[in-house]
C-alpha cells in the first residue's frame, strides 16, 4: 500500500478517457500516462462507458463503510 488516499473519478473524466482510446495512434499506456491513472483503471473504465452510453448504469458495489452502517442500522450482526 502507498499509504496515500484512493482517488475518485467522475463519470464525465472517466468517459472523456475512453474516448481518447479511440483517437488516431491513442494506446492504453499512453493515455493513462497522460492522465496520471494506470492503464487497468483504463480497462476498467471501458465496459462501464460503453454501459452509460447504453442507457444503463449499474449500481456500484456498497463500500464497507456504507455496508456496515446500513447493517448497524437495522440492527442484524454482522457473522
Amino acid at each position: 500500500m502507498s499509504g496515500q488516499p484512493r482517488r475518485h473519478f467522475t463519470a464525465v473524466f472517466e468517459e472523456q478517457a475512453v474516448a481518447r482510446l479511440s483517437e488516431p495512434g491513442a494506446s492504453q499506456t499512453s493515455v493513462a500516462r497522460e492522465l496520471d491513472v494506470t492503464p487497468s483503471q483504463l480497462k476498467g473504465w471501458r465496459p462501464r462507458a460503453r454501459q452509460r452510453r447504453a442507457g444503463g448504469s449499474k449500481p456500484r458495489p456498497l463500500s464497507w463503510p456504507s455496508c456496515a452502517a446500513r447493517t448497524a442500522a437495522s440492527g442484524k450482526r454482522w457473522r
